[in-house]
């Protein structure tokens, strides 16, 4: 984990296995490492996308069948009103599963201080055959939030889906 300062807050930018990465901002009281939680069905390529050297793609022929990628960070919305997330997404022949929730998505979950979930954010889904494509979407974050989880997959669907320069962002005011 590297640190880099932009003012008064703490910029943590996080390389992650499979080439992913996330940012971050603190301020000097709080600081939680990221920890890689939870990784299913996911393979990792050399890319030719993004500025990086791999993405991670997801592939499954058998429909309801989970594969994605989890990675929790802590997130204080009395101090983070606001977060931009953003990623590059390319998709072959997705169909989604049996559950409306199973299709590919770049997911954010929110927790509270009793590590009760209580928002679910999502860029998508993502559907059929796709070129690489940039998705970004700015969040307004509940005062409540102490955590969240950011979820990247197929959640059941069938078919491939690849991930690439996942980036969470504080916004500025």
């Amino acid at each position: 984990m590297s640190l880099h300062r932009s003012g008064q807050e703490k910029r943590f930018v996080t390389e992650c296995r499979y080439g992913l990465k996330i940012v971050r901002y603190e301020n000097d009281r709080h600081t939680v490492p990221l920890e890689l939680l939870h990784t299913i069905d996911a393979s990792l390529l050399e890319r030719h996308v993004t500025d990086g050297k791999h993405f991670i793609e997801f592939k499954n022929a058998e429909p309801n069948l989970d594969g994605h990628l989890m990675q929790g960070f802590p997130i204080d919305g009395r101090k983070v009103p606001q977060l931009e997330v953003s990623g590059w997404v390319k998709t072959e022949n997705v169909v989604g599963g049996e559950d409306p929730d199973q299709i590919p998505n770049i997911v954010i979950t929110l927790l509270d201080d009793q590590r009760k979930i209580f928002a679910r954010l999502d860029i998508g889904p993502f559907r059929g055959t796709s070129t690489w494509r940039e998705e970004r979407k700015t969040f307004l974050i509940p005062k409540d939030a102490r955590e969240g989880i950011l979820r990247i997959g197929l959640f059941g669907a069938t078919g491939t889906a690849c991930f690439d320069k996942l980036e969470i962002k504080k916004v500025q005011h």
